[in-house]
């Protein structure tokens, strides 16, 4: 199995740590980065040069949200092909900047078992 590297960008202790567990529940040869905002999901990018197979975006958070942040990565070139998947506790949509990536748009799970079948199904994983 390949190895991945995701970025988690959400303000929510807890949800990392629901996500990074589900992840090392059956992907052991995947790094989890985590980022506590928009601001800091851009600097992990752009500073840092990360460069995830896969970014899940949450979209409410304090400094920079899931909207600002999106509208700071489409001006990046270099990371455009990055595919991203939109968390969110809210059903609305927002507005997606033109030339993003947006792989899927998904209800934020409350439960590890939540977690693990979003990230099974965003990960192809799973026949559903």
């Amino acid at each position: 199995m390949k190895s991945l590297k995701l970025l988690l960008i959400d303000d929510d202790p807890d949800d990392q740590d629901l996500f990074a567990e589900t992840i090392r529940g059956f992907r052991s040869n995947t790094e989890c980065v985590m980022a506590l905002n928009g601001q800091i999901g851009l600097d992990k990018l752009l500073i840092e040069k990360l460069r995830p197979d896969l970014i899940f975006l949450d979209l409410n958070m304090p400094v920079m949200n899931g909207s600002q942040f999106l509208e700071a990565f489409k001006n990046q070139s270099s990371l455009l092909k990055i595919p991203i998947v939109i968390l969110s506790t809210s059903i609305s949509r927002i507005a997606i900047p033109e030339g993003i990536n947006i792989k899927t748009f998904l209800t934020k799970p409350d439960t590890f078992a939540g977690w693990e079948e979003t990230i099974k199904i965003t990960l192809g994983l799973t026949g559903a």
